[in-house]
């Protein structure tokens, strides 16, 4: 006699498969200090995650497999050389203005060299950097000259 209980064959009931849904690409990663710097959305389509670091894509992107990516050997290896890469829209900027203090300098040695080229004697040069800050109020760099002798 054998004891198979209420079912009869002697198998486990089947387990439901877990119904799998979509992760569509949320922006609020993009604010997460982990993420900020190398996650972006694909333009095409709202289901794929892309690693701008790696160049990389992740379809059905869910937060754990950002966290997996992100302690990745190959993300980090990829993340330290993009540091260390200078970028080449550096070297196409255009100067920005220098600061007073430069503007100041500049100043200074265009007057003193109007001066040695005209034979102008340099004693002339405390009046004229005081009647200077006279003639121009509004000016930061006239009121910056101090070429005294």
């Amino acid at each position: 006699m054998s004891d198979t209980g209420a079912s009869g064959s002697g198998t486990p009931p089947k387990k439901r498969a877990k119904i799998w849904y979509q992760q569509a690409f949320k922006a609020e990663w993009m604010d997460e200090p982990e993420f900020k710097n190398w996650l972006m959305p694909d333009p095409t389509n709202k289901y794929i995650a892309v690693y701008s670091v790696c160049n990389m894509k992740l379809k059905n992107c869910n937060k754990s497999s950002l966290i997996a990516h992100q302690n990745s050997i190959k993300r980090t290896k990829n993340f330290s050389a993009k540091k260390k890469t200078v970028n080449i829209e550096q070297f196409f900027k255009a100067k920005s203005e220098p600061d007073l203090s430069d503007k100041i300098a500049r100043a200074g040695l265009l007057l003193s060299s109007f001066m040695a080229e005209h034979g102008t004697p340099f004693s002339q040069a405390d009046h004229l950097t005081e009647v200077m800050k006279k003639m121009f109020p509004d000016s930061n760099i006239a009121k910056g000259m101090t070429e005294k002798v």
